[in-house]
């Protein structure tokens, strides 16, 4: 079973700013990148590819749609 609950235990290693999910379970959820940018927002790259405007400008706005719900 994959839970995205499980990333509470790295989302407050303030120094954290590349995290490799490759071969990862968690890779199978629908759009995880997003749900990983926005539950650890200081990261600068994820899966060794890093995290351009576009994807923070996605993530705001899954946050904005997140929050309302």
């Amino acid at each position: 079973m994959i839970d995205i609950s499980e990333i509470k235990f790295i989302k407050d290693l303030n120094m954290l700013r590349d995290l490799n999910l490759l071969r990862n379970p968690i890779q199978e959820l629908p759009d995880y990148r997003l749900l990983i940018i926005y539950r650890v927002p200081r990261l600068k790259e994820l899966d060794r590819k890093k995290i351009d405007v576009k994807e923070k400008v996605r993530v705001f706005i899954f946050r904005v749609t997140y929050e309302r719900a």
